[in-house]
């Protein structure tokens, strides 16, 4: 498909629509991203893996540039919008002592579909927009560097845990890109940290330190399908602790 002249109004003002139709589905926040290299990313994408972070996820050694390199999904991709979603409640949840806890992102809907069908609605009123538009939609299904091209885009920064934090939202969001070839981008947001470790220090399973061996219950759980035993030994540790504080 052939990329279509943008229509009369404005870069800024179809920025702005775009935006104000992403709050209308349901996203917390939308953001712009230049579909460059988000800076420092493929430096600690290569050393997390020379280190071996990625345990037996040998998947994540292919081909690796494809995560900072938004064009190798998109041909001619110039700007990213990214968008989170908050999915934050008030507790895990055991309905009763002794239970395992269910994770905050796992209450409700798969969050792949929910986010899924709001990023295409978003590419479907691109289209109606600008027809012609060529996108490609990522909601933690593409080889993208998602938290890197947030931050790029003002949805947060990235904490020492890791995780991106907006000053309001807090870490608990869901965040998917739409890929397209028309240049925008929205100013970074600072990093908030400073020199405060409070996640790090509250972190049971000292997970911040990027090491997937040092979560090997949790990874055995998702990678592996582990096994029952596995599974009620990891309803103790409430694992968004560090995401709270």
């Amino acid at each position: 498909m052939t990329d279509a002249p943008e229509p009369r109004r404005g870069g800024s003002e179809l920025r702005e629509t775009i935006r104000s139709f992403g709050l209308e589905l349901g996203f917390t926040r939308v953001g712009f991203a230049a579909a460059a290299e988000p800076p420092g990313t493929r430096e600690r994408i290569l050393e997390w893996l020379a280190r071996g972070h990625h345990a037996s996820m040998a998947w994540m050694e292919r081909d690796p540039s494809r995560r900072w390199e938004p064009e190798r999904i998109l041909p001619g991709a110039k700007s990213v919008i990214v968008v989170s979603m908050i999915y934050r409640t008030d507790a895990p949840v055991p309905v009763r002592p002794g239970l395992p806890r269910i994770s905050r992102y796992a209450h409700g809907r798969d969050y792949h579909e929910v986010l899924g069908e709001r990023l295409h609605a978003l590419t479907a009123e691109l289209e109606r927009l600008a027809p012609g538009t060529r996108t490609r939609v990522a909601c933690d299904t593409s080889p993208i560097a998602d938290k890197a091209f947030a931050r790029e885009g003002g949805i947060g920064w990235i904490g020492k845990n890791s995780c991106l934090i907006h000053p309001e939202d807090g870490s608990f969001t869901f965040l998917g890109e739409v890929s397209r070839p028309r240049p925008s981008s929205d100013p970074a947001i600072r990093d908030h940290c400073g020199s405060c470790t409070r996640c790090l220090d509250a972190c049971p399973t000292d997970a911040a330190s990027g090491a997937v061996r040092r979560r090997e219950p949790l990874h055995r759980l998702l990678e592996h399908r582990a096994s029952r035993r596995v599974r009620a030994g990891l309803g103790g540790a409430d694992r968004g602790l560090a995401g709270r504080l």
